[in-house]
């Protein structure tokens, strides 16, 4: 049988950023020779910003509303988030709910779109797109703090799962932010379940079409299980906090972890800018010397943001 050949996508959510903020991942994307497609989730202005640019000409945007608790700056509780938040949610969930849930409906998944913070409706756009195409490899991306160094599929060997792991120097328990975004969705329980684990960040994530697949409809699952009260009070990061709640109790299995320096993505939030590798222009390095060809969270580390813009020609 003829060997299919691969057609990758890279997908990513840009929704209230502007061309400038881009740069970094678009240019250093395409720099690498990568062929395939690249789709961001962004608002029409970001759309109407690259249209007219013709260095990402060849760049999609998915057009989507910019959230309005984000326009409007609403705190995540009080009578201003209420006035001009509260029916629009109440409504909104139970829309999701009577036409089925974002998991199985496209309809509700429309409304999904609007409803969820950015950080969780970029999950149903990913769902739509890649399951009403005929990509076969796709990489879910963060944009803003992504840089790329090879074509992220240019040494793939094997299908499957694979999923971005943070430094094990902390835990789901220990982080902060992490232990917040558990508790919010799952409560202490859950949180003192798989509190020890290390972190996987949702940020980057790719893999095999199916694969993928059945990674979306896990966390659309869990989306359709938000209640009123969390939702309502959502701002972003809850699919870190579902990301990590469905690796941690197997519900992942099987998948590849991809380690920071050891693997094809470098998560660089936790590590010291000291034990960074790099080759002597600049670049990072995995422990090990190969290159990893996706770099994330390098804007932690101010000098090695400096660095990499400067070698991406970014003002």
């Amino acid at each position: 049988m003829k060997e299919r050949k691969m057609k990758p996508l890279v997908m990513g959510a840009a929704v209230g950023y502007n061309r400038a903020q881009l740069v970094p991942f678009l240019r250093s994307l395409l720099g690498t020779g990568y062929r395939g497609d690249i789709i961001l989730i962004g608002t029409s202005a970001l759309a109407s910003e690259l249209a007219q640019d013709p260095e990402f000409s060849t760049v999609q945007v998915l057009q989507a509303r910019a959230w309005l608790p984000f326009q409007k700056q609403l705190p995540r509780t009080g009578l201003r988030r209420l006035l001009f938040w509260g029916w629009p949610v109440l409504q909104g969930w139970l829309r999701m709910r009577l036409l089925g849930g974002v998991r199985r409906s496209a309809a509700a998944r429309r409304v999904g779109k609007r409803i969820l913070p950015p950080s969780e409706a970029r999950y149903l756009f990913y769902r739509d797109v890649l399951h009403s195409s005929d990509y076969t490899h796709a990489l879910f991306s963060d944009t803003r703090d992504v840089v790329f160094q090879q074509d992220p599929f240019s040494t793939w060997t094997s299908d499957g799962l694979y999923l971005s792991m943070e430094p094990p120097r902390y835990s789901l328990a220990s982080e902060r932010w992490n232990a917040g975004w558990l508790r919010a969705l799952y409560g202490e329980s859950m949180l003192g379940r798989i509190g020890h684990h290390s972190i996987s960040c949702s940020g980057v994530t790719l893999g095999d079409r199916d694969s993928l697949l059945r990674y979306l409809d896990h966390m659309l699952g869990e989306m359709d299980a938000m209640d009123l009260t969390t939702l309502y009070q959502a701002t972003s990061g809850l699919d870190q906090g579902m990301h990590n709640m469905l690796l941690r109790t197997g519900r992942l299995d099987p998948y590849r972890a991809m380690d920071s320096l050891q693997s094809r993505v470098a998560t660089l939030g936790g590590e010291p800018l000291d034990e960074i590798p790099r080759d002597l222009q600049g670049w990072v390095c995995n422990r090990d010397h190969s290159v990893p060809p996706v770099v994330h969270q390098h804007d932690r580390h101010e000098s090695l943001l400096a660095d990499l813009h400067r070698l991406l020609g970014v003002d």
